[in-house]
């Protein structure tokens, strides 16, 4: 009898000081999440920086290693481009200049990408493994660019996400196997826009110079970038105490480089040629019946070849005329469509926003549209927040803008992901505000689950702990 007693008295007996096994889960679950972010955000700035470039880099050469054979020439896993990078780097690195391989002077391709592979090729006497291996490089440095843009635009934890963000995003990864100008573009616009800004909060001359500079390279790799021109030198009429100095010479600076480049193109084909003549093909391309109504290829891009008005093309005597007829035949399409075109640039948009999904490579798509996933509603969540918070300094203002151009030229062009992901250190700022958007709920969630499952007797200092 006394047992029983015992056994009934222990049984009535509240358990003192424990916790239920949910508040268990969520005050481990929290604890974990909250010593994770809190390990990210307080190692020191050059520790974090050194160990995102060291992560980045082994992502890209682990993939580089996986999916290539770095001493190969370049393939057609994105077309003819980098084959034709490729050609026109070896003839640059040969004093050849930039001709085609019957020795023909070209401007067909932007010179930007091709001109730093000629650079590798000079130092290594053309070794194409050591140009493969320098895009791992570039890629991992431009991780480390979007963290200096993401710090000068929002607060440092935010920043460290959008730069491990950009570490494991799939499309900038892969940009760094092939011979693509991507990975190059990436590290000299974000860090224009990264310098400019500085040149705004310091007020640094040497800091407007290196933007205006690197912004023209950034033209001169994927032309483009022209389009944010205009935005720099209102931002710097706007918010710049020098502005009558300041703007001319960040006009200066940023088309001095791609100056050279277009004398260089009167000289070949004696007329205005900003950057390069392949604009026409791809207008046109990207504005014809066959993208309108042929489903596989709604709101993409074709060959001009399988377009009407080749002959015409061909009969053009020279590159340059080439490229205007093409020009011409795309603006007569779209004036004639004009009732249509709400319907294809809503679905130039559509392939804009979708991930890869062209490539006759299946387990490419498949990779790209699992990897793509997470981040668009990162995206979506991350363009609420900053509209609820409205934040509109000069940063985001730059940031909007570069993604408002890349928009643009979906649009105008056709909705290449290539496009969208040419800006991704960019969006890798949206989606590190969605992520601060989950991270921020899942915390409070879980704080809230903790104390409501708190019994009221249980001391204070206990329920603190807990």
């Amino acid at each position: 009898m006394a047992t029983q007693s015992t056994l009934m008295k222990t049984a009535a007996r509240p358990r003192e000081h424990s916790l239920s096994e949910p508040r268990e889960h969520a005050r481990l679950g929290s604890d974990f999440l909250a010593n994770v972010f809190a390990a990210l955000t307080h190692l020191e700035a050059k520790v974090f920086l050194s160990l995102l470039f060291a992560f980045a880099l082994a992502v890209r050469l682990a993939a580089l290693f996986g999916l290539r054979h770095i001493s190969a020439l370049p393939g057609m896993q994105q077309g003819a481009d980098g084959v034709q990078f490729e050609q026109f780097a070896r003839a640059l690195a040969q004093g050849r200049g930039f001709v085609r391989p019957n020795g023909v002077p070209t401007s067909f391709r932007a010179p930007g990408f091709p001109m730093f592979v000629s650079v590798i090729y000079r130092i290594t006497h053309i070794s194409v493994s050591a140009a493969a291996l320098s895009f791992a490089f570039v890629g991992a440095t431009a991780c480390v660019a979007t963290y200096l843009l993401a710090k000068e635009v929002a607060a440092e934890r935010t920043a460290r996400f959008a730069a491990v963000l950009s570490a494991v995003y799939f499309p900038i990864v892969y940009f760094c196997t092939v011979w693509l100008s991507e990975p190059l573009f990436m590290l000299c616009f974000t860090l224009s826009l990264w310098l400019f800004l500085v040149h705004l909060r310091k007020g640094s001359i040497a800091a407007l110079v290196a933007a205006g500079l690197l912004f023209s390279w950034a033209t001169l790799t994927r032309p483009f970038a022209i389009l944010m021109l205009p935005v720099l030198l209102m931002a710097e009429w706007s918010y710049s105490r020098k502005r009558m100095l300041t703007v001319p010479l960040l006009a200066l600076c940023a088309l001095a480089p791609t100056s050279v480049w277009t004398a260089r193109n009167y000289r070949v084909h004696h007329a205005f040629v900003l950057v390069s003549t392949n604009g026409g093909s791809t207008f046109y391309g990207g504005n014809n019946d066959t993208v309108l109504r042929v489903p596989q290829f709604m709101g993409a891009w074709v060959a001009t070849t399988h377009l009407p008005g080749r002959a015409q093309i061909e009969a053009a005597p020279n590159e340059y005329l080439h490229d205007q007829v093409e020009w011409q035949l795309g603006k007569q399409w779209v004036r004639s469509h004009l009732a249509m075109m709400p319907v294809l640039i809503a679905m130039k948009l559509v392939r804009f926003v979708l991930p890869e999904i062209d490539s006759e490579n299946k387990k490419f798509v498949l990779l790209s549209v699992v990897t793509y996933l997470p981040f668009l509603p990162l995206w979506i969540l991350g363009f609420r927040e900053l509209r609820e918070k409205e934040r509109l300094s000069p940063g985001w203002f730059l940031v909007h803008a570069a993604v408002a151009t890349t928009l643009i030229t979906a649009v105008v062009f056709w909705g290449s992901p290539r496009f969208r992901d040419a800006v991704a250190p960019l969006l890798m700022l949206y989606a590190a505000c969605g992520v601060e958007r989950v991270v921020s709920q899942h915390l409070s969630r879980s704080s809230a689950v903790v104390s409501r499952n708190i019994p009221q007797n249980v001391p204070a200092e206990i329920a603190k702990s807990a």
